[in-house]
């Protein structure tokens, strides 16, 4: 009896094990000649079990919910997105004024500053809230982050580098260790290229459409030179920004810091070049020469930092105190080395004058420090000026290069009960005041009392030595008698155990 092909297999069990041609009828004409059992399997048929679809919607349905969720914690609506940009303008942009605030910014720029004001303001509990409180500020900074970057990939223009310049200052704020400075060493590369000739690395050598003439561009250049700078000066790598001949964004009848800081910043890149030279302390010629450099350049300096206050007074309007943290900390980077110098020879020792001038400059900035943390706690509202002001890398940095100096005045002193000064102490709890807006002050405190901490099984200070060899021991081969980069590469390793 044959059976409908739809129904069971083409042949019986017996002819499929043997490997035989079955007759497709039941019983097959060989089991019959063999007296064999004949079976024919029913086919099996294909596509889903039952209930496999209701399993597989539900399981879509659950995926769904879960990404409708997820963008829901990253969304933002309009309004939203208004406000963190005003946020933007009232804070972070007081300290790098590239942007113009008539005009939108570009997509691109658009998620870098998203992004950098949410870090800003993420742990201060003081902040406006922007967001939603079902929405995730990490979230919301991470997705406009990677847009960036991708928005950024092998882009060459003014909105890209705004974006990649906003993020390297939010890297720089929040202490981001060189090993991720990701955005910063994009930046470089692309203000290398589009401000140099204004033509791309390809091989066609087609012009960029950019302007790189105007006040915008100028002040975006300086703005990365400045972020690029600070990076090198903090963690004693070389700078990444080449120093093209741009000019100096123009003078402001009613705000002249941002051409200040800039000023300040190409007399700190030449004293950086000068250290980081090695010289000779045995060769009178060669300490003659260094100290003829040295002299020529505190005289720029004193003429730079003359002119800025000379222009205050004309204006009757006073230095900022980013502008005057950082002529100080200008003067304290130059005079140290000399007045507390790593190593001492005939031809090379200490300088009284020097010493002065740096006791005079780190007590300036420890009771400037002193007066900007008192408005913040004095504060019973969210100042975003003032925010702006505490979270810049450039007001850390100078407090913490004060602090430093006292530890250098403190090693250098052959006194072994040579105590720290007040104005140490001071400059570290302004550095607790300013840590919740930025992780930098966070990281510069914590040196400072990893330091100074009386635990002699972990002090820095613990063991007695001579000058600052607290920090790099002067009895290395490769340092005998040389004088080795500036201070800044010489507190490297400590700074990186902290990052």
């Amino acid at each position: 009896m044959p059976f409908a092909s739809d129904q069971v297999a083409a042949s019986c069990t017996k002819c499929r094990s043997r490997k035989v041609k079955c007759s497709g009828v039941h019983p097959c004409e060989a089991c019959s000649r063999r007296g064999d059992i004949c079976v024919f399997k029913y086919k099996l048929k294909t596509g889903l079990k039952k209930g496999s679809g209701r399993v597989l919607e539900r399981r879509v349905a659950e995926l769904e919910s879960q990404l409708s969720h997820y963008t829901s914690r990253s969304t933002l609506t309009d309004a939203q997105t208004s406000s963190i940009v005003q946020l933007y303008f009232e804070s972070i942009h007081t300290q790098h004024p590239f942007l113009l605030v008539s005009s939108p910014p570009s997509a691109v720029t658009l998620h870098a500053i998203v992004a950098s004001t949410l870090t800003l303001i993420k742990h201060d509990k003081s902040a406006p809230s922007l967001v939603d409180a079902d929405c995730s500020i990490d979230d919301i900074i991470d997705e406009r982050t990677r847009s960036v970057l991708q928005l950024a990939h092998g882009a060459l223009d003014m909105d890209t580098i705004q974006a990649l310049t906003l993020l390297s200052w939010c890297g720089l704020r929040d202490a981001h260790s060189p090993s991720k400075w990701l955005y910063l060493m994009t930046l470089s590369q692309s203000v290398n290229v589009v401000f140099n000739d204004s033509e791309s690395p390809f091989m066609q050598r087609t012009p960029l459409n950019v302007n790189t003439k105007s006040e915008s561009s100028i002040r975006l250049y300086w703005s990365a030179f400045i972020i690029d700078r600070l990076a090198a000066f903090t963690s004693g790598w070389s700078p990444g920004i080449t120093r093209f001949n741009i000019p100096l964004p123009s003078p402001d009848s009613d705000d002249n810091e941002f051409r200040h800081i800039v000023e300040l910043f190409l007399v700190n890149d030449s004293m950086h070049t000068l250290y980081s030279a090695p010289v000779d302390l045995t060769s009178l010629v060669g300490v003659q020469a260094w100290r003829d450099a040295h002299a020529t350049l505190a005289v720029e300096i004193d003429g730079v930092v003359g002119s800025q206050r000379e222009c205050a007074h004309s204006h009757a309007k006073p230095n900022t105190p980013t502008v005057v943290l950082l002529q100080e900390a200008t003067q304290l980077r130059h005079h140290s080395l000399v007045a507390y110098p790593p190593h001492t020879t005939a031809a090379f020792t200490s300088d009284d004058v020097c010493r002065v001038r740096c006791t005079d400059a780190a007590r300036s900035i420890a009771h400037t420090a002193s007066d900007v943390c008192g408005l913040v706690t004095a504060s019973n509202t969210y100042d975003a000026h003032l925010k702006g002001v505490t979270s810049s890398p450039l007001v850390i940095w100078s407090v913490w290069i004060a602090a430093r100096n006292h530890l250098l005045a403190s090693a250098h002193n052959a006194h072994p009960n040579h105590a720290l000064p007040i104005d140490y102490f001071q400059l570290a709890q302004s550095l607790r005041v300013l840590e919740p807006s930025s992780r930098l002050a966070n990281v510069y405190a914590n040196m400072l009392d990893k330091i100074t901490t009386s635990d002699q099984t972990t002090s820095i200070l613990a063991t007695a030595r001579t000058s600052f060899t607290v920090l790099k021991d002067a009895s290395d081969a490769g340092y005998n008698n040389t004088l080795t980069s500036d201070l800044d590469v010489l507190f490297q390793d400590i700074f990186s155990t902290f990052v």
